[in-house]
């Protein structure tokens, strides 16, 4: 047992050895980087998200990463160009977003809280293609009116003290 405790202690220990590198080791890698032909480890992710990595972590320059990334994202995207993206069911009747929602079945708040996750995770503006938020805002809106009704009539029935 004492044996196992002392290797983890030593494992641990190796973990700690692993260098990392101060603030001024960084400083320098930055200065060094902006000199030409010195390599750097500060230069391999330039912290950019998504595909843009790609052309700035190599150290191509925003002007001349523009052609590549064209010819990227003509490939990465070349099946979608001819996809014809059909508009959601968005449909604004009152009565079909709450049969959506579940509201006659929602007895509790958790019912409710749990109904407004599952219904945003498929209806968010924030979720849906660009062209069609305006129309999911307004469904999301119709639906936080509904819910927040339901809400009141669920705290009125069981006296303010549901869960």
């Amino acid at each position: 047992m004492w044996h196992d405790q002392r290797s983890l202690a030593a494992a641990l220990n190796e973990a700690r050895m692993i260098r990392n590198p101060s603030f001024a080791e960084i400083l320098d890698d930055l200065a060094a980087e902006s000199e030409p032909g010195v390599g750097s480890r500060a230069g391999r992710f330039s912290g950019v998200s998504g595909g843009e990595w790609a052309f700035s972590a190599f150290g191509k320059e925003r002007d001349t990463a523009e052609p590549d990334r064209r010819a990227f994202e003509a490939a990465f995207f070349q099946d979608t160009e001819d996809c014809e993206i059909r508009a959601p069911d968005f449909d604004l009747d009152e009565g079909k977003i709450a049969r959506e929602l579940g509201l006659a079945a929602a007895t509790s708040l958790s019912d409710l809280t749990r109904a407004r996750r599952a219904f945003a995770l498929r209806n968010h503006p924030d979720v849906v293609d660009p062209r069609f938020r305006s129309r999911a805002n307004e469904r999301m809106q119709i639906a936080n009116m509904l819910l927040d009704r339901r809400n009141r009539e669920i705290r009125a029935a069981h006296g303010s003290r549901t869960r």
